[in-house]
C-alpha cells in the first residue's frame, strides 16, 4: 500500500509542476517518468507523460507515450482522444480519425462534445465535410456539461452555419 502512496504523491508533484504558473514542464516530465518507472501498467503515468511531452514540443515521444496509456487501458477514451488530436494537429488525419472515433465510441463519461469537436475538426482537415457535418450536427443538439459548458454547442453552430451558407456566400460574390 505505501508504494502506491508514494506514486500518488508523485503523481501529484507532477500535477502541481503542471499546472503551475508559469509551467514548470521539465519537472512534471521528470515526475512522470518515474510514475511509469514505477507503475508501468497505470495509464495515468503514461498520459500525464504524453501531455508533458507535447507541452515540450516533442511529438514523436508523445505519440509513444499516449500508445502506452492505450495498451494500459483500452477501454479509457482519454488517451485515444488526446493522441487523436495529436495525429490531426501533426497532418497525419487517416490515423487521427481512426484514434477519434475510437475514443468517442467510448462514450468519454464527460467531454463528449469537445472530443466530437475534435474528431468533426479532423474530418473537416481531411475534406470529409458530410462526416464533419454529422459530428458538429449532433454536438449542437448536446445539453451543456462539464468542462466546457455550451461553448462547443456555440462552436458547432458556427461551423455549420459557415458551410451551410458556404455556397451561398459564393453565389452572391460570383454575382457581384
Amino acid at each position: 500500500m505505501k508504494m502506491k502512496t508514494d506514486i500518488s504523491k508523485i503523481l501529484k508533484q507532477g500535477h502541481d509542476y503542471y499546472f503551475a504558473e508559469p509551467p514548470k514542464y521539465e519537472e512534471a516530465k521528470d515526475c512522470f517518468t518515474k510514475v511509469v518507472e514505477i507503475a508501468p501498467n497505470w495509464i495515468e503515468g503514461y498520459h500525464w507523460l504524453a501531455s508533458t511531452l507535447e507541452q515540450l514540443n516533442l511529438p514523436g515521444d508523445a505519440v509513444s507515450a499516449y500508445r502506452k496509456a492505450i495498451q494500459c487501458d483500452q477501454k479509457d477514451p482519454r488517451p485515444k482522444i488526446a493522441l487523436g488530436v495529436l495525429l490531426s494537429n501533426l497532418g497525419h488525419m487517416k490515423e487521427a480519425i481512426a484514434e477519434l472515433e475510437r475514443g468517442v465510441e467510448l462514450k468519454p463519461h464527460y467531454a463528449e462534445a469537445d472530443a466530437r469537436l475534435f474528431l468533426a475538426d479532423a474530418y473537416e482537415k481531411a475534406n470529409q465535410l458530410e462526416k464533419a457535418k454529422e459530428q458538429w450536427r449532433f454536438v449542437e443538439g448536446m445539453d451543456p456539461c462539464y468542462p466546457s459548458r455550451d461553448r462547443p454547442m456555440k462552436d458547432a453552430r458556427q461551423k455549420l452555419s459557415k458551410y451551410d451558407n458556404a455556397p451561398a456566400n459564393q453565389a452572391m460574390h460570383q454575382q457581384q
